[in-house]
């Protein structure tokens, strides 16, 4: 199954840049540090780099994702990654997408889905217990969109 979204009307990509420009600002406001990646054309779901990557205070997780025409977007944030904490990789037979993880405090729950499965989270689990998370697989269809988790964020913090 597949998700096509139609569009009413052409994007406006000079809007869609000062807005990503605004959401930058206001990140750096929150007082997080903005890493901007190189363009990847050959990847355009790139821009979604929680997909790609679980990056916690400790470790970097690179996954396989779910979705074979996504796998090759780990290669160009492996090298940015590596200079600020350790990478590990998961192995076949697991898949797991980042969208589909959400960490609340030491708890880590994972999404079961058509993109991450059992032994994505086993693997996931075994990574992070070293580091005291409990990794708590979710059977229910859809964890919160990374949108609301950063709403989450904000209303948690200074907003801007």
């Amino acid at each position: 199954m597949r998700t096509v979204i139609l569009l009413r009307g052409s994007i406006d990509v000079a809007k869609a840049v000062a807005q990503h420009k605004t959401y930058q600002d206001c990140l750096s406001q929150l007082g997080l540090h903005v890493i901007v990646l190189p363009v990847e054309l050959e990847f355009p779901d790139a821009v979604f780099v929680e997909d790609a990557a679980i990056v916690i205070d400790e470790v970097a997780v690179i996954p396989i994702m779910g979705a074979p025409s996504r796998r090759g977007e780990a290669a160009s944030l492996l090298d940015t990654l590596s200079r600020y904490r350790p990478v590990r990789f998961l192995c076949k037979p697991a898949t797991l997408d980042g969208g589909d993880v959400l960490r609340i405090g030491r708890s880590v729950f994972v999404g079961l889905s058509r993109r991450t499965n059992m032994a994505g989270a086993a693997q996931l689990a075994e990574i992070l217990r070293p580091y005291r998370y409990e990794v708590q697989p979710n059977h229910s269809q859809r964890l919160p969109a990374s949108e609301k988790c950063m709403f989450v964020y904000w209303r948690q913090h200074d907003t801007c």
